[in-house]
């Protein structure tokens, strides 16, 4: 018997960590899954440096072909807080960009700061804003490199997981 799947990812670039199928006979003791599992995952970035983050606060920047702003670049009380917007202002270029593949990097001398909040808002494809939150050594930011999935690694293969006890 086939039966749907749902996935669940809790970050990006994590791996799906469980999925959901329709409960067994109340009575079942073992049974066996099959199915097609399916690896996507970024292979390689290019980066958009941006060298003076403060000064570049408002600034369009051209990736290829999408327009890049740094909206916020706020330090605040050993945070920093990082507001990019992404626009694809011609989707006709065939291009798949989606938020978990934009990643943003600080440039810095100290110790690498840590990320503690990130949130994205996704407007239909054409817009993608990004809001992070670092805390740290803040002050020894000296720069942003924001990137962008360059090759994606993608590959299926059934799979058949057979003879699983369930509990009683």
């Amino acid at each position: 018997m086939r039966w749907p799947a749902c996935r669940f990812a809790d970050e990006p670039g994590r791996a799906v960590r469980e999925f959901l199928l329709r409960g067994p006979e109340a009575d079942t003791a073992r049974l066996t899954v099959k199915g097609r599992a399916s690896l996507q995952y970024p292979q390689s970035y290019k980066f958009l440096p941006i060298a003076d983050p403060g000064g570049s606060v408002g600034k369009s920047m051209k990736y290829e072909d999408l327009d890049v702003r740094l909206c916020a670049f706020e330090r605040r009380e050993g945070t920093l807080r990082v507001l990019i917007q992404v626009s694809q202002p011609d989707l006709k270029s065939g291009r798949d960009f989606r938020l978990d593949g934009i990643q943003v990097r600080p440039k810095q001398s100290g110790k690498p700061l840590r990320l503690v909040e990130r949130s994205a808002i996704d407007n239909g494809g054409m817009t993608a804003i990004i809001n992070l939150l670092f805390t740290g050594d803040v002050d020894t930011v000296t720069g942003l490199d924001v990137g962008f999935v360059d090759e994606v690694f993608n590959d299926s293969f059934e799979f058949e997981l057979k003879d699983i006890r369930l509990p009683k």
